[in-house]
């Protein structure tokens, strides 16, 4: 599994945040979550979205052209994940799991 479980942190038997970075991915999209900031990548978008959700809720503003280095780091940061996790085991086809290949 590739989670926690959160209902210690629902029931108040645990305090904190329970993830310091959210990953997710379906198909051929995916995004990445660490603090204020969400990276996306969407199937039919040949670019990278990058927003800063505490100044943005409604993900209006691109910052990705004008933040390139926080754009890198989240793809490193999910890189790294998505190279550790296990391909989906349903609905997919070999390489579109969402896999940034970024050199380090």
């Amino acid at each position: 599994m590739d989670g926690e479980n959160l209902l210690p942190f629902i029931s108040g038997e645990k305090q904190g945040i329970p993830h310091n970075v959210l990953y997710w991915r379906f198909l051929w999209h995916h995004a990445i979550r660490k603090g204020d900031w969400k990276l996306l990548k969407h199937r039919d978008h040949p670019d990278v979205e990058l927003y800063n959700l505490a100044e943005d809720i409604g993900e209006q503003n691109d910052l990705s052209k004008a933040r390139p280095e926080k754009v890198k780091e989240l793809q490193h940061l999910y890189t790294d994940w998505s190279d550790v996790m296990l391909e989906p085991q349903w609905g997919w086809q070999p390489g579109n799991c969402g896999s940034y290949k970024v050199e380090k």
